[in-house]
């Protein structure tokens, strides 16, 4: 779909970027290095404020945002809707694909902050026995 059409500015980014590459657990937040590659692909500062939208109902790019959240970067927002709705509002497209200018102050990969976005098997097994969640 982006290569047709997508919102001017988009980067486009595969679902792979997002998560880690594991067999046992699909889902997993990526490394310190996977994270890296993806800020560098984003090529984004703490001073933008990213908008992400999908053509798939909004999983990947809710996905998108968590990553981002659990680096404590939370300038973010979703294009309700996505793509679809984007398009059913009539605002503009286009298939260019632009080579956006480095970023100089990339954010820094601080994963101090992905504890208050994410719970592990236990803790949340734990929660359930004890019916606090």
């Amino acid at each position: 779909v982006y290569e047709q059409l997508h919102v001017p500015h988009a980067i486009h980014l595969q679902p792979k970027w997002l998560v880690a590459q594991h067999e046992e657990a699909t889902g997993v937040l990526p490394d310190e290095a996977g994270l890296q590659a993806l800020i560098e692909k984003l090529n984004i500062s703490p001073n933008h404020h990213v908008v992400v939208y999908d053509d798939e109902g909004g999983a990947w790019a809710g996905r998108l945002i968590w990553n981002l959240h659990c680096l404590g970067f939370t300038r973010t927002s979703l294009i309700n809707g996505g793509i679809h709705a984007w398009l059913g509002a009539g605002l503009p497209t286009t298939a260019e694909v632009e080579e956006l200018p480095r970023v100089d102050n990339l954010i820094q990969i601080d994963l101090s902050h992905a504890a208050q976005f994410r719970v592990n098997y236990e803790e949340l097994r734990k929660q359930v026995e004890q019916e606090s969640v």
